[in-house]
């Protein structure tokens, strides 16, 4: 009896420990009945013969499973009348090596009680077992085929005189049905319809650019530019004066512009209704507060002149930029040449 108390509290402890990691598992539930083909060892002189399984369990995690078992198997004497009636608990861990794969291999381990009955004798043992396994999902709802193979170690030391233990070799098959299993389609369909959802574009906002220069007209601050017109970034037209030139290092103008600002007047002359800054710019040669003086000198020369041809000096100013706002590389002799330059910026 002391003996069979001890065997007790160990099945018990071990289940008691189990316990809590079970309750922290997400996976259901799940049964796993089955039929296992026991083959006896041969101290016990007996039959091999088939027996049942009920095993109930939950995985716990990526890599283990817990299953609690009955088990039921009865082995006939090899000799005369009589047999092995065989009843048990069983508590295992199943660890998968990949429970990703297509067939799915584990090892167990555990340990239980193991009933024996012979005729009007009656014994409980400590029994161990060890094997492996590979599982095969075949449903939708996670049913699955197990198969696998155990060595269960019996410490049976009533039932054959002289022999304090037994090995057998236990040849599995059983079936794993989830509890509350349902199928993964119409979770897969609802994900789909999710992404579908998700992924819907959004109406584009209609962004309108009134005069068409490429510059919308929340940051257009002169909506009415001339159709095919150059402009800055804020949607102001750019007249840049080419061929009016200066005497070296000077702000007077040279004969050959002349007729390029008298073409300038006149178009601004019609346009009487806008504002315009004259802009100078030069190259990045020389020091900046120099070039900065020449260039403010040179817009004022411009300025100046297209007064004189009959622009109304009120819609006219005059800035210079220097070398501040280069429009090419001032590397180049060509670039160079591109930056000294005046330009007529309408205003808004």
């Amino acid at each position: 009896m002391t003996k069979n108390r001890k065997h007790l509290m160990t099945v018990l402890s071990t289940a008691l420990i189990a316990s809590p990691l079970v309750a922290s598992a997400e996976d259901n539930w799940y049964i796993a009945p089955g039929v296992n083909y026991v083959i006896a060892d041969g101290d016990r002189n007996a039959d091999d013969d088939l027996g049942l399984k009920l095993g109930l369990g939950k995985q716990l995690n990526e890599k283990w499973d817990i299953e609690a078992s009955l088990v039921m198997d009865k082995l006939d004497f090899s000799n005369g009348s009589g047999d092995y009636d065989q009843k048990g608990l069983m508590v295992d861990g199943l660890y998968f090596l990949n429970r990703n794969a297509n067939y799915k291999p584990y090892l167990i381990m555990g340990a239980g009680l193991l009933q024996t009955d012979i005729g009007s004798s009656s014994n409980t043992n400590l029994a161990l077992n060890v094997g492996v396994g590979m599982e095969r999902r075949v449903t939708d709802s996670g049913v699955a085929l197990r198969g696998d193979i155990r060595y269960r170690l019996d410490n049976d030391d009533n039932s054959v005189a002289g022999k304090s233990r037994f090995g057998d070799w236990i040849v599995g098959l059983s079936v794993k049905v989830p509890f509350g299993a349902k199928s993964s389609k119409p979770v897969a369909a609802a994900a789909v319809a999710a992404v579908a959802v998700v992924a819907k574009p959004k109406p584009k906002a209609v962004v309108k650019d009134g005069d068409a220069d490429g510059v919308i007209d929340s940051k257009d601050k002169c909506p009415k530019s001339v159709k095919n017109a150059s402009v800055d970034s804020s949607g102001c037209e750019v007249i840049i004066l080419r061929g009016v030139n200066f005497e070296t290092n000077s702000a007077k103008i040279t004969s050959a512009s002349t007729p390029i600002l008298d073409a300038a007047a006149a178009t601004l002359k019609q346009r009487g209704d806008i504002k315009v800054e004259v802009a100078g710019h030069t190259d990045s040669q020389g020091a900046a507060a120099y070039n900065q003086t020449l260039s403010a000198s040179r817009a004022n020369a411009v300025r100046k002149y297209l007064v004189n041809k009959g622009v109304d000096a009120g819609n006219l100013s005059a800035k210079g930029y220097g070398s501040s706002i280069a429009i090419a590389d001032n590397k180049t002799s060509f670039g160079r040449a591109a930056n000294r330059r005046v330009e007529l910026r309408v205003q808004k």
